[in-house]
Order: C-alpha cells, then sequence, then structure tokens
C-alpha cells in the first residue's frame, strides 16, 4: 500500500495529479493539460510502448473532491443529473463503441480503466491546437468554413450511426492538426438514444448548447439534431466574435439581433440559409440528420467537382502501396512456362518499380514523384519496402545479370515467398494506416493506391472485406483510396478483367474481389485502354485469373499516374 501511495501524487491546491503518477501501472502523466466541466485531461506516457497519449479522468468540477491518496470522492449530485457511477457506465459503453471508429476527423480512442475511485479514457495525442484558440489569431472564409464543415460531418457522421450524440460540440472540442485535419473530441457527455427522451445531465458551454439541452424538463428529446445546431453556432463563431452572438437566453426573449447577424456575414445566401436552419431554436425545424446539410450545400458542388486530377509531382507527391500475397499456395505453378506464382508476383513488382523510377528520371537524379510501400502477407504481415521514390531507386536488395538483356544489370527489390497462411485484412489494415498518415500529411495530393495481388481467398474473408471497405474510404482532398484487384489463375482459365458489373460472376471468390475493388474514375479508365483492356463506364479496378501479361498491363496502368 506504501508504494502505491508514492505513486499517486497530487499538486498543493489543485485537483489533477502531479507529473510522474503511474496509471493503470501503465501510464506516466507527462503533463497535466486542462479540466473542464467533467474531466481532467492529461498527456501521458504509455510505458509499454514509448507512445505519448491522452488520459481523461472522470472529475465533475462541483461534485468531485481529491483525497490525499489521490482517489476521488463525489457529493450528491443534482437529483435531475444521472449519478456518477452510471456516468462511469455511460463511458464504459461509448468507449467501446469509439475503438471500433477509424475516421480521419474523430480522435481515436483504445481503452479504459477504473482507478482512484473513477474511470479514465484513453484516447489518440493530436498534435496541434483546439479550434477556441485557432481562433484567437485566424480568420475564416467562407471556403475554409466549408471545409472544416465537410471535415466535421464527416466524423460526426460515424457517431451518429452508432446512435450517439455528442451533445458538447464546440471549438475547443474540436482539434486543428498541423496538417489541416480536424478532428473532434472530448466524448464524456455523448449519449446513445433511439430517438427517445433522455435524461439532460451534466456541465455544457452555454453558447453552443441547444436549448432542448438546457430545458428545465428532466427528459427531454435528443438527437443528431441537437449536434447540429451547435455546429451551426460554431460556424457563426468563424466569422465574427464570441461576445457579439446573442446567447441562448436572449434569443428566447426576442430572434431578432440574431437572425440580423447571421443575415450580415460575409458568405454566400445558400450557407447563411444553411447557418439559419441548423441554428432554429425548435428542434423540428432543423436540419434532422448531416446528410440533409450535404445534400443541400455540398450536393451540386460534389456533382460538378472532377476527383483524381492531381499528378504525381516532387512538389505534390502521392503514394503508392503495393500488396502481395505470399501464403503456401503461392508455391504453385503458373502456366506452361512452369514459374512458380510467388516469382511471378515478385518479378512483376520488381519490373513496375524498375518502370516507375525509370519515367522518374531527371537529369543524372531522380524526382521523388511518389513513395513507395510493399507488404508482404503471409507467414506475418511485413513491410518489404517503405521509401520515398529516391531512396527506393538508390537502395535495391541487389542486382541481377540478365542474359537476355546484354547482361545488364537489374535491380531487385522484393524477394519471393510463400509460406503459411493469407492474412489479407492484416494486410490491408497496414495498408489504411499507411495511406491515412499520407493524407494527414498531404491533404492536396493524389489519393493513395493500392494494388492487391493474391492468388486465392483470404483467411477470414468478412474481416478482409471490412478492412478494404474501411481503406477505400480514406480520401485526400482529391478523392478517395484506389484499391485494385488481382488474382493469379493457373494459366489455364479465361481471365475476367476490369469488370463492370458481378453478375457475370459465378465463383464467390471473384464476387468477393469485385465487391472490395475500387470504381474505376476516368483518368484510369483511360490509361487502361491505353494498355489495351476492353472498359466500360463503372468498371472496377480487378483481374480474376490473371495471366503475366493482365497482371503486367493492370500494374502499368495502376501506376501510371506516377509517371
Amino acid at each position: 500500500m506504501l508504494g502505491w501511495k508514492k505513486k499517486i501524487k497530487k499538486h498543493e491546491n489543485s485537483n489533477y495529479l502531479k507529473e510522474g503518477t503511474i496509471l493503470d501501472n501503465r501510464y506516466e502523466i507527462v503533463r497535466f493539460i486542462k479540466q473542464g466541466g467533467f474531466g481532467i485531461v492529461y498527456l501521458v506516457k504509455d510505458l509499454d510502448t514509448n507512445i505519448e497519449l491522452i488520459v481523461k479522468e472522470l472529475f465533475f468540477i462541483n461534485h468531485s473532491i481529491r483525497n490525499r491518496n489521490g482517489g476521488i470522492s463525489n457529493r450528491k449530485i443534482r437529483s435531475n443529473d444521472v449519478s456518477f457511477d452510471k456516468l462511469k457506465e455511460d463511458i464504459k459503453n461509448e468507449i467501446n463503441k469509439l475503438k471500433s471508429i477509424e475516421n480521419q476527423n474523430i480522435v481515436k480512442a483504445y481503452d479504459f480503466f477504473e482507478e482512484n475511485n473513477t474511470i479514465y479514457s484513453v484516447m489518440e495525442y493530436i498534435k496541434g491546437i483546439d479550434l477556441e484558440d485557432y481562433l484567437k489569431d485566424n480568420s475564416f472564409n467562407e471556403s475554409e468554413a466549408k471545409d472544416l464543415l465537410r471535415q466535421i460531418i464527416n466524423g460526426l457522421k460515424e457517431i451518429h450511426n452508432e446512435s450517439m450524440v455528442h451533445r458538447d460540440m464546440k471549438p475547443s472540442n474540436i482539434m486543428r492538426g498541423k496538417n489541416g485535419i480536424y478532428k473532434i473530441i472530448d466524448f464524456t457527455t455523448s449519449k446513445v438514444y433511439s430517438n427517445r427522451t433522455s435524461t439532460v445531465t451534466g456541465i455544457r458551454a452555454p453558447l453552443y448548447c441547444p436549448p432542448e439541452l438546457e430545458s428545465n424538463k428532466k427528459k427531454v428529446k435528443i438527437g443528431n439534431f441537437s449536434d447540429i445546431y451547435s455546429i451551426g453556432i460554431i460556424l457563426i463563431r468563424l466569422f465574427c466574435k464570441q461576445r457579439n452572438i446573442p446567447n441562448l437566453v436572449d434569443r428566447l426573449i426576442d430572434d431578432t439581433e440574431f437572425h440580423k447577424l447571421v443575415s450580415n456575414l460575409n458568405i454566400s445566401r445558400v450557407f447563411r440559409g444553411v447557418i439559419i436552419k441548423m441554428t432554429e431554436l425548435d428542434p423540428p425545424k432543423r436540419f434532422q440528420n448531416l446528410e440533409e446539410i450535404e445534400d443541400v450545400l455540398f450536393g451540386r458542388i460534389e456533382k460538378d467537382r472532377v476527383f483524381y486530377k492531381e499528378k504525381m509531382s516532387s512538389s505534390n507527391p502521392g503514394c503508392i502501396i503495393l500488396m502481395i500475397d505470399q501464403s503456401w499456395s503461392m508455391n504453385e505453378v503458373y502456366g506452361e512456362n512452369k514459374e512458380l506464382k510467388k516469382d511471378l508476383a515478385a518479378r512483376v513488382v520488381n519490373s513496375t518499380i524498375y518502370e516507375i523510377i525509370r519515367a522518374s528520371a531527371s537529369g543524372r537524379g531522380y524526382k521523388n514523384r511518389c513513395y513507395i510501400s510493399v507488404i508482404g502477407y503471409g507467414e506475418e504481415v511485413k513491410m518489404l519496402l517503405e521509401d520515398y521514390l529516391v531512396g527506393v531507386a538508390e537502395n535495391p536488395l541487389r542486382l541481377d545479370r540478365d542474359k537476355k538483356r546484354d547482361h545488364r544489370s537489374t535491380p531487385i527489390w522484393i524477394e519471393p515467398r510463400a509460406y503459411y497462411d493469407t492474412p489479407m485484412d492484416s494486410a490491408f489494415r497496414r495498408a489504411s494506416e499507411i495511406a491515412q498518415n499520407w493524407v494527414n500529411k498531404h491533404p492536396n495530393s493524389f489519393p493513395p493506391l493500392v494494388i492487391n495481388i493474391s492468388d486465392g481467398e483470404p483467411t477470414y474473408v468478412e474481416d478482409t472485406r471490412a478492412e478494404a471497405k474501411k481503406l477505400r474510404e480514406i480520401s485526400s482532398n482529391d478523392g478517395n483510396v484506389l484499391l485494385l484487384n488481382t488474382h493469379i489463375g493457373d494459366g489455364k482459365k479465361k481471365a475476367i478483367k476490369l469488370p463492370h458489373d458481378s453478375s457475370i460472376f459465378s465463383d464467390e471468390l471473384a464476387k468477393f474481389l469485385f465487391d472490395i475493388s475500387s470504381e474505376l474514375p476516368d483518368r484510369l479508365m483511360a490509361e487502361a485502354k491505353k494498355e489495351g483492356f476492353d472498359v466500360d463506364k463503372g468498371a472496377r479496378g480487378m483481374i480474376y485469373n490473371s495471366d503475366s501479361k493482365d497482371l503486367i498491363r493492370l500494374l502499368n496502368f495502376g501506376s501510371s499516374v506516377a509517371r
């Protein structure tokens, strides 16, 4: 017990724990960050991984008391609020829901644990600044405001799809990363709902709080429209000082000044109308879901907008991810030449990398047009290659003498390998990590291109389907990740190339590959036609029972954006 007491320290005359405190025998407090109405936020170091994370301690500012040993006791909470224990259970349920969400606009939730008579949430640490502080020195134009709104909608839709309402949307709960990516944080006050009445709880920001959450009634109806109100007020805050926005009490008495303020904002008539409808005092008069806002504000824009227009260049590089099945079945013989499938895959990938490098030659050097990653999956999921083009060009594994090409040297980056299962789901998960990191750092780049080479069914089909969907949903400002799949056959059956209709398949594996493959944008369709493919509108980026020539042609048109 004495050893435990030594670890739990606190500052004098403060509620928060001291730097160096160890929580859950794993998280060392690096520093106190802030205290809000519902909790205290710490930056911590995970002693198992040496990674910095955020830990939030549930602590009611007006009801919780820190004891000398670091524990927490709570005074009686208002009768119309939930109990402290009930809120702990709600947080557990919400963290479990958030752990399953992978979205670039939502802070990643990792875990929770109980200690000191309270609960702690473990979250991703975002290097950046919250929107409230950012607005102190920065202003927004309409285009920038719409970009923020688009990102917040992208994240909040995931929350609403889980039947959750955030209930405390405000600038300090939106983090802006250095790459311009906004993330929603702080789900302590979020609530699971099913279009029913709910108990109103907690401490919220009065300016951003919708009237139904400030009601004196114990039970009120909340829903997606509650968060929509708060987002609308946030949008107004982007264009004017907080002190100039009429508060809820004043609005309930006379809403004239509020409407006058919005009418005078220097934004388009359509955007102004959207904000007015988002901030209606009467919930039924608001937009009822985020999709309605997207339809009104972005619908026409998205239809007219041209995606996949960016070119990979040294000033705006792209990312190409090649995935190679290295499972046991790749030891099988392919075609009449008796070449092993693993040798074919390695040969074609090495050739593709070489062609990308050769097309990027400039004088005596190379242009860093893209970042190349190669993932092998079989006995394990392993990064076989990961570097910018210049680094790849200068560091092959070895040089082979090619007798057919006058003994010229051929660079080799990937060696053939085949062993164990087909963990395609884990490989897609790794590809998602690479793709997400890339678009976070390069939001205006051509979206990551992923080409998967396999010869059979993954070990876990449905898990792979789910991971492929997550991968395709990652996006830069130029479009979503493009996922192309090629299935190496036995060299005897007829290949099915870039189909636009899954009804032609009788094979379940072929249907599966069709489902997880991206629809080809016009730009890649044009490149596919140059390679001799017969392509119709709606074609998917997949080849089934691919022969060696089709495999080469698929990689050629797929990687054409880097050349």
